[in-house]
């Protein structure tokens, strides 16, 4: 009953086709009790209100993959948002009746950032109640679960990985994060909701002369644009790149920037071409080599011969820093808190970039990062596990009480807190990761034997649908 939504703007598939779907596979798959519908709460407001449509922004832009200044002044992204309004106005004013009407104490929902959850995320903090959004840990394993926020939000990335970028790792627990980073380097890291360079082509450094190698790796910012903790204190990303370049070595030939193969993939019906035309046409303006998205070269072997390697967001900063790589970043990230970077966010920062890391130290801090994201941020790591970027076994002895402290203390506590009194037990480890040791990496064995997991399924006549799943693309695919 809503005017459209952000899947349904997403695919070219017929209305019933996307709206059967979500009927198919929502809540009421698994229980018929206890269920309310938005629609009975819907009511028309006027017209439409200034917060709402910020609040579609983060759809639009998402839908198109906007990237330039230009392209967020456009009728194109301005029609969007205005055709996608009306949906989160209306999730909005339902959701704010329904949490009166039914005496809503708290509020847990997923993602929080997209064009219906985001109005109910919005509801939820103009009542008043705690909220607590859920979404898939980056590398499968755990629940992200934030107090407070929707899942852009960086505080609590910054609040958690600061605070264990300074306290060593045990062995298992530094074999655990290797192991992490290993599955990128032998192109098996499944359990991510995005895999790359799994059939690429080793290639050599395609530029020669004087000058360090300088590797620049730029990412999409339409999912994360508009939201204050991710945003650019330069003009644009690109002004931060010139900057470096200029402070590095500004006649340097030695440079070589790697359209992100995400953009030579559709996401839906939209092609990637948006910020690859941003980012190459800019190379071509400054003379920069530019590998296109498309072309199959191993962003690894890059990473790998690269003396520098400059980014906005790139999580590609992770396999940079198992290498032991200078890494420079222009923005903020969720990683550059973490101590394995250079951070040249503004003019004043540029002269930080004197201040080289050892190749080690580099490593030490990655590998606690990859730790915290992987073990500590996510929730009840232990009990919800990835077997691939959309299946999962669930395993008993999880606390609840856990959750509800989410909404009582309103903050995240780290679902790993235990860490070693010095950093001996690292050391053998960031040895195998020197030498680039990745098979030995993943030999070394250090998990628990497990109970048989729990089964979570649907009512018996909905489970023929994940055997059809199953075969179908994931997600926006």
């Amino acid at each position: 009953k809503l005017p459209t939504c952000y899947t349904r703007e997403l695919r070219d598939r017929p209305k019933f086709v996307e709206c059967l779907t979500c009927r198919l596979g929502n809540i009421q798959s698994y229980t018929n009790q206890g269920i309310s519908r938005l629609s009975d709460f819907f009511s028309e407001s006027s017209r439409p209100q200034e917060l709402t449509r910020e609040w579609s922004f983060s759809s639009a832009s998402t839908l198109k993959r906007f990237e330039s200044p230009e392209d967020y002044k456009s009728d194109a992204f301005l029609k969007l948002v205005e055709k996608l309004e009306p949906s989160v106005r209306l999730a909005y004013l339902a959701t704010r009746k329904w949490i009166e009407k039914e005496k809503i104490e708290a509020l847990c929902l997923f993602n929080g950032r997209m064009d219906v959850t985001r109005g109910i995320y919005e509801a939820a903090q103009a009542s008043n109640i705690p909220v607590v959004t859920h979404e898939r840990s980056w590398f499968g394993d755990g629940i992200q679960l934030y107090p407070q926020v929707h899942c852009l939000s960086l505080k609590p990335v910054w609040e958690m990985v600061s605070t264990w970028a300074n306290k060593p790792l045990t062995r298992k627990q530094a074999l655990a994060a290797a192991r992490t980073g290993a599955k990128r380097f032998l192109k098996m890291n499944l359990t991510e909701w995005r895999a790359y360079h799994l059939n690429s082509q080793s290639v050599s450094w395609p530029q020669s002369g004087p000058g360090p190698k300088v590797l620049i790796l730029p990412s999409s910012s339409n999912e994360i644009w508009g939201h204050q903790d991710w945003s650019c204190q330069w003009p644009d990303i690109l002004s931060g790149f010139e900057a470096v370049l200029d402070r590095l070595s500004p006649k340097s030939p030695n440079v070589v920037l790697r359209c992100h193969p995400n953009w030579g993939q559709n996401i839906g019906k939209q092609d990637g071409s948006h910020p690859e035309r941003y980012y190459s046409q800019w190379a071509v303006k400054k003379g920069i080599h530019c590998i296109g998205s498309k072309d199959n070269v191993d962003t690894l072997d890059l990473i790998a011969q690269a003396d520098i390697v400059l980014v906005s967001v790139s999580s590609a900063a992770l396999e940079a820093g198992l290498l032991g790589k200078q890494i420079i970043t222009v923005s903020p990230s969720n990683y550059h808190t973490a101590g394995f970077t250079i951070n040249a966010h503004t003019k004043e920062n540029l002269e930080t970039m004197d201040s080289l890391k050892s190749r080690e130290e580099v490593i030490r801090k990655t590998l606690r990062f990859v730790y915290t994201v992987s073990s500590r941020l996510p929730q009840y790591v232990d009990h919800v596990r990835a077997e691939n970027a959309f299946g999962y076994k669930y395993f008993a002895g999880a606390d609840p009480a856990r959750f509800m402290k989410l909404f009582t203390e309103r903050s995240l506590r780290a679902d790993d807190d235990q860490f070693c009194s010095g950093e001996k037990e690292e050391d053998s480890v960031i040895q195998l990761l020197m030498e680039k040791k990745w098979k030995d990496v993943l030999n070394e064995t250090t998990a628990n034997k497990r109970e048989a997991p729990d089964r979570v399924v649907r009512r018996p006549s909905y489970r023929w649908m994940d055997k059809l799943r199953s075969l179908a693309p994931v997600g926006d695919r």
